[in-house]
């Protein structure tokens, strides 16, 4: 019991010091090289999660100081004067995030619409024209960012939309077919992974123990002999 015992731990370990398939398994490894809890925390799920970095911090393992374009997070000449350094939606972290008439990396492009540049595709959720910072939806859309339509009469946003199985991407163009909705799927499948390569590492060290053990064993029986031990007297 006791050497199973010993073999699962170090199989943990050598899991939580690898990482396995993901970015952490205990808090400490989310503290940059001196382990600083000020930085970061691991988000476990079952086996095995991600390191969620605190304001002004990033990387895989919250190892560097944020920044923006060269400029540490908090001098707001990162971002022209115009935004804020930060975790950007959909971006992650060191990115802009502009005021909402300026745009651009930099925050530096005038005349934007939610800190989206004029020029960009994506600005007013690509379904509308930038004009002196207010959108111009195209029709069948509204919203202040264009951001609002409908599938079939039901607003894309709504749970229901593409009868809870696609996802409303466009004027009544549902997407997905009989699949899940993307925010449904459960990630399991990474823990899974995690889980199996951790229960591999568990029977890789319990063999290797188990062979060192036999061997060390075997060598003392062979000593033993060699020394007269075990040496039966004729009669």
């Amino acid at each position: 019991m006791m050497f199973f015992i010993v073999c699962v731990v170090l199989g943990l370990v050598v899991m939580s010091v690898m990482g396995g398939h993901t970015e952490c398994n205990f808090d400490f490894q989310c503290g940059g090289f001196f382990s600083d809890p000020q930085r970061g925390a691991c988000d476990v799920e079952f086996f095995g999660g991600s390191c969620i970095c605190r304001d002004g911090w990033m990387g895989f393992r919250c190892e560097d100081v944020m920044e923006c374009n060269g400029v540490v997070h908090t001098d707001p000449s990162g971002c022209s004067n115009n935004g804020n350094c930060t975790d950007s939606p959909g971006n992650g972290p060191g990115h802009c995030h502009c005021e909402a008439t300026w745009g651009g990396p930099h925050c530096d492009v005038p005349g934007s619409c939610f800190g989206v540049a004029p020029d960009n595709v994506a600005v007013c959720s690509t379904h509308g024209e930038c004009i002196t910072s207010v959108c111009e939806c195209e029709e069948d859309y509204s919203g202040d960012e264009c951001e609002v339509w409908t599938c079939d009469g039901i607003l894309n946003t709504h749970p229901t939309v593409c009868s809870s199985r696609g996802n409303c991407e466009a004027q009544d163009e549902c997407f997905g077919g009989n699949a899940p909705r993307t925010d449904e799927i459960p990630a399991s499948t990474n823990a899974f992974i995690v889980f199996v390569s951790a229960a591999v590492v568990c029977v890789g060290s319990c063999v290797a123990i188990g062979v060192l053990l036999i061997f060390i064993a075997s060598r003392r029986r062979r000593s033993g002999r060699s020394n007269g031990h075990g040496y039966r007297k004729q009669g």
